[in-house]
């Protein structure tokens, strides 16, 4: 019988040969090895598809899926849809996270059964390499629902969540361009399970000039629809 890693982690990518394998790397750097990555090639056309296929030759816990969404929703989604861990983690090819990410995670996980998922701090790597300072929403620990409400409190890849719950939900809204994230956590707080915090900033997110999460007028658009 296959074994089932711990973590799925699915990696939508759409031409990201310039971020892809720091995004990888951090994943053959973590602490612990019982986790998958499911890589999304999503219509690329630059050398992505080839970067991908370096890395899963490389290591069997890599395989990859093509598809045509054309959106990180679509994308993520397509990735769901084969993950085998109990645990889902959502990593874009410019982030990346600290080699204890998963460790600390499924800790804090471990000491509380009854929680949903584990979030941490975030920090933003700008295009000068200066590294803002940590950032972590206490409050989605005590409201989820409230906070959410107001605001996306969690970055997309600062987040290890239930995979049967996800699928459950139906994912991702793909008629979403951004802000999908805000949208699939906030319908996770209305079940009104419990989050549970990791008090470090593991996680990390590369800010581009030409990143679609500086897209503000799609922001506003998809915001207002959320």
């Amino acid at each position: 019988m296959a074994h089932n890693p711990l973590v799925s982690i699915v990696v939508p990518a759409h031409n990201a040969e310039a971020t892809l394998a720091r995004a990888l790397d951090c994943l053959l750097d973590q602490d612990i090895a019982d986790w998958e990555a499911i890589i999304v090639d999503d219509s690329s056309t630059d050398r992505t598809p080839a970067i991908i296929a370096g890395y899963v030759e490389r290591d069997a816990r890599f395989r990859t899926l093509s598809s045509c969404a054309r959106s990180a929703a679509g994308a993520r989604n397509s990735g769901i849809s084969t993950a085998r861990g109990q645990w889902l983690m959502f990593l874009d090819a410019d982030d990346w996270v600290d080699a204890s990410f998963l460790a600390k995670m499924l800790a804090a996980l471990k000491t509380a059964p009854d929680a949903v998922a584990a979030y941490c701090g975030s920090r933003r790597v700008m295009p000068d390499g200066e590294l803002t300072p940590s950032s972590i929403s206490t409050e989605v620990g005590i409201e989820p629902f409230e906070t959410f409400a107001r605001r996306c409190a969690i970055r997309t890849h600062a987040l290890l969540v239930d995979r049967k719950t996800i699928v459950e939900l139906g994912g991702f809204d793909v008629s979403l361009r951004t802000c999908e994230d805000w949208d699939l956590w906030q319908r996770l707080a209305r079940l009104g399970k419990r989050w549970v915090m990791v008090d470090e900033p593991l996680a990390f997110h590369r800010v581009s000039p030409n990143s679609l999460s500086r897209n503000s007028t799609q922001m506003l658009a998809d915001a207002a629809i959320v």
